[in-house]
């Protein structure tokens, strides 16, 4: 507290200079409802001014980010500091069943046996003896995943799965109701600990909808924490349980304890969730460790102390841990691992911060190697901070047991994932990739290691030439091979104990590997034709692919270079398999199955009996858009405004022209290279494309590059105008690999596109249709015509409505030609057209008299007449077919013809009027057109 402002206010953060200032404030901000009338139905505070109570209000509802809606003022239950009526009214039909009463007990020591021992949020010893039914739903949904892959049955880990996050969504749902009673209830330690733990949940748990809502809540947490003083331990004062004059025990002073420390994880593990959350999918964090003025924890032995009296034997022991000396800091880090993990992440949140900055600045040719801005004394700060760290879990580890060897392992691993950052840069961060999710951000990851996508902005004539950042990872070789031997033997650990963070720190570790064995044998191939000397055996290439297979498989010397990529992704495949607990396991298992069933990306890999399993959708589509023409531009930016309007993924899209798609990129549209690429990450593919050879060569090279269990559930819609034998051809094909087509063209020109008031005519399966539907209603287009399941009739009528188009402009390019060649004037001949026939058939005449027909060269046209002849040749050859004619499309088919003869494609369909004209007498071009090519 400073001293200029040495009055607290005992209800909110607020500090004074004078005694009466603070008694003013408790009076007009805590006293009596009936003085202060008007109420804040965010936080609820009450005011006894209009005007103050809405700027407070304006001001609340902007710091919180969400609107909270507040039941009645009548009838409102009356709140108490008692744990059992805190969080009393749950979802009963989940803690009530039959299932919970039976299990219950099990499942929350599955909690504290597997999840608590890595991360002791708790303190078991009095959390056991008096817990509120809010801490319990969210203990049990956390111990039914550790329970579920010890069960006998597929059927009954799921139903047991459903069961758990069933208690979650009741949990979160309830926390947010007693929140929005009062926001100030956050300041209760076991509210806030069953806040932090739902946040845990719904962010590993791999489900995208889980994750925002995951992340709703940590911001939530995070700007409450700020306005309430949480973040400072000199404001903070926990709630007293004693009266003024009332002996203490020595189990009052120990609750006392537990009740401030308790706080003090609390306020840590925001910052740990901040960082360990956001950071796989490269989203700025909320927070920063500055901004945490606590101690760091104290001692572990403290901590899990079964009793009071073991507590006061071990309390004259322990460091304290404000603005500590080194011998007396490293003396609390070897007593707290939990300290240790806290440092150790506010050192990767520095680095990342500061790596961050550094390729925000202008490119540095001179220094292509440095990865971030900090000094080489601050390097070196930072690497003696990491070396002591590192000898301290070092010396613990050797002496671990099964109770404590999982959190000790990872801290081991935040360490070096932290030494790495310093050598090499994450490829999301450099390459400015954000993900929605973590399953996302690894996902990601792990393309970019196989090399689908360039991740690095910086350096590239460097990368060209040869990546030196490679070789220089032999510094860390040994730690890299004791993380791989580690991950093959099941010595002491158990992977179905391991938490969500340790396992994702782990991986990112494994995919430096995966790179480090990539470059590793791409120079053992490039230099595989030169003679072999004694210096080539010392080579890092060498060095490096002859350390990782012995350390993954001791029989592995001598492997070849393409053997030892897929017995490699053989070991990453099966890391994910022993780790189904949370469902990063099953996502990322079905992410590696994918890729080796494709190939492996950069090569030919089929492990030994591998059979893939059937595809299965995700909970959330993924879309991706591929032609961004005049009318594909438009259609594409209003799918992903709605996307990003309602927090699902952002759209992925591809073109011939890539650089077409920059407005997408600039909204937060993700550019892939190809199509093949853009359908293996999309669910759904919408395509609008020039003709029927281009999607037919579409659908050529997704069926040739993808296996059918990888397209199995997709959806592809086509919006162009193709013939009804193309779409029937492309939907039989898809068909058989699993996938679904639908033939939806669009009635509207480019304007209509870019307003969202297109027709589109769908056909195709109907479980398809309504998963597609949403997308398009009120988002692309501003209605539907159902054709029913055949593709090929929304195709016929998209061709009978150019019927009209093409004939309407003939028609209207005849008219005007006779008003020019009689002396009446297309003035007054588009006026008649406008006022006699409405604004459509006036825009065809527009198009003719404002020269538009012929645009200047390098300006798009509306209707281009390379696709209107194409179209009027469908109808024409369709007609035909059937036995019937339609003549004025043929004159028209035979105007457009003419034109391109005359003046090339850069034309508009509406260049029949400049044909009309050349058979009439006068020039092709008119005064407002161009006049030449």
């Amino acid at each position: 507290m400073e001293l200029s402002r040495p009055f607290t206010c005992t209800e909110c953060s607020q500090t004074f200079t004078r005694n009466e200032n603070l008694e003013r404030h408790k009076r007009s901000r805590h006293g009596s409802d009936s003085r202060r009338p008007f109420k804040c139905y965010t936080c609820r505070a009450r005011f006894t001014r209009k005007d103050v109570c809405k700027r407070h209000s304006e001001r609340c509802r902007g710091a919180f980010g969400r609107v909270l809606t507040v039941p009645g003022a009548e009838g409102e239950p009356e709140q108490t500091d008692s744990p059992e009526t805190g969080g009393g009214t749950v979802s009963q039909d989940s803690l009530s069943s039959e299932f919970m009463i039976n299990h219950s007990e099990s499942f929350i020591a599955a909690y504290f046996e597997c999840f608590h021992s890595s991360f002791p949020l708790l303190h078991r010893q009095s959390v056991r003896r008096d817990m509120p039914k809010l801490s319990k739903q969210i203990l049990v949904a956390i111990g039914i995943l550790y329970s579920r892959p010890r069960h006998s049955s597929e059927e009954d880990a799921d139903f047991v799965l459903r069961q758990s996050q069933t208690l979650w969504q009741d949990g979160q749902e309830e926390l947010w109701r007693l929140v929005e009673t009062d926001w100030r209830e956050i300041r209760r330690t076991w509210v806030m600990q069953a806040w932090l733990l739902h946040i845990i949940y719904g962010a590993f748990t791999g489900n995208a909808t889980h994750f925002d809502k995951a992340k709703k809540m940590l911001r939530w947490v995070v700007d409450a924490a700020r306005d309430l003083g949480l973040l400072r331990q000199s404001v903070f004062t926990s709630t007293t349980r004693f009266h003024d004059g009332e002996e203490q025990t020595l189990h009052d002073h120990w609750m006392s304890y537990v009740e401030s420390e308790s706080m003090k994880l609390c306020m840590y593990t925001i910052l740990f969730l901040d960082s360990h959350i956001f950071s796989p999918c490269n989203i700025r964090p909320l927070t920063t460790p500055i901004e945490l003025d606590w101690e760091l924890p104290l001692p572990g032995a403290l901590w899990e102390a079964d009793t009071s009296l073991s507590w006061a034997q071990r309390l004259g022991d322990e460091p304290r841990t404000l603005y500590l000396t080194r011998p007396q800091l490293l003396a609390a880090l070897k007593a707290s691992t939990m300290a240790a993990i806290f440092i150790l992440t506010s050192l990767e949140s520095l680095v990342r911060e500061f790596t961050r900055c550094y390729y925000q600045m202008p490119p540095a040719l001179a220094d292509p190697n440095a990865f971030h801005i900090l000094t080489q004394s601050q390097n070196r700060q930072v690497s003696a901070a990491l070396r002591y760290a590192a000898e301290i879990i070092t010396a613990q580890l050797a002496q671990a047991n099964s109770s404590n060897w999982h959190i000790l392992k990872f801290a081991d691993r935040i360490a070096l994932s932290v030494k790495l950052a310093l050598c090499k840069p994450d490829d999301l961060l450099i390459g400015g990739i954000v993900e929605n999710s973590v399953v996302a951000g690894l996902t990601t990851a792990t393309h970019l290691t196989l090399g689908l996508q360039v991740g690095a902005r910086r350096s590239l004539q460097n990368l060209l030439r040869y990546n030196s950042g490679d070789d220089g990872m032999l510094v860390f070789l040994d730690d890299l091979m004791d993380v791989l031997s580690s991950v093959t033997s099941l010595d002491k650990q158990d992977p179905l104990r391991e938490v969500p963070w340790a396992t994702v720190a782990t991986y990112r570790i494994l995919l430096a590997i995966w790179r480090l064995l990539r470059w590793a044998t791409g120079e053992m191939r490039r230099k595989a034709g030169s003679q072999t000397t004694v210096r080539s055996r010392f080579e890092a290439s060498t060095i490096v692919f002859n350390s990782i297979l012995p350390a993954r498989e001791t029989t592995a010397l001598g492997m070849t270079s393409d053997d030892s990529e897929a017995r490699f992704m053989e070991t990453v495949l099966q890391f994910w398999k022993d780790r189904p607990v949370w469902s990063m396991g099953s996502f990322m298992t079905t992410v590696l199955e994918e890729i080796i069933s494709a190939g492996g990306m950069a090569y030919e890999i089929k492990p030994r009996g591998y059979r893939p399993p059937p595809s299965k959708m995700p909970e959330t589509e993924s879309f991706g858009w591929y032609g961004l023409g005049s009318m594909g531009i438009g259609m594409a930016l209003n799918l992903h405004n709605h996307l990003a309007a309602n927090g699902l993924p952002p759209l992925r899209y591809s073109n011939r022209t890539l650089s077409r798609g920059d407005a997408l990129r600039e909204v937060g549209g993700l550019p892939e290279r190809d199509f093949e690429t853009l359908v293996l990450k999309s669910t759904i593919i919408f395509t609008m494309i020039s003709n029927d050879e281009v999607l037919e060569s579409l659908i050529s090279k997704a069926l040739s590059t993808w296996s059918g269990a990888l397209l199995e559930g997709k959806i592809f819609v086509d919006t162009s105008t193709v013939h009804p034998d193309t779409v029937a051809r492309c939907s039989e094909r898809l068909a058989k690999a699993g996938a679904f087509f639908i033939s939806s063209p669009v009635f509207g020109a480019s304007p209509m596109a870019a307003a969202g008031k297109l027709i589109f005519a769908m056909a195709g399966p109907s479980a398809a249709l309504e998963k597609v539907r949403p997308y398009v209603i009120d988002v692309m287009g501003r209605s539907i015509i159902d054709m029913g399941e055949d593709v090929r009739k929304s195709s016929l009528l998209k061709i009978s409505g150019n019927i009209f188009v093409i004939g309407f402009q003939e028609l209207t390019a005849e008219a005007q030609v006779f008003a020019e060649k009689t002396g009446l004037g297309t003035r007054q001949m588009e006026q008649f057209i406008s006022d006699m026939y409405g604004p459509v058939i006036e825009s065809y005449s527009k198009r003719m008299t404002t020269g538009a027909y012929a645009p200047p060269l390098g300006t798009p046209p509306g209707f281009a007449v390379t696709l209107a002849t194409k179209d009027a040749g469908h109808a024409i050859r369709i007609a035909k077919e059937n036995g019937t004619r339609i003549p004025t499309i043929e004159t028209a088919l035979a105007r457009m013809e003419a034109a391109r003869e005359f003046a090339g494609d850069s034309l508009d369909s509406s260049s029949v009027y400049g044909a009309a004209r050349l058979e009439a007498g006068l020039p092709f071009w008119n005064e407002n057109s161009r006049q030449s090519n």
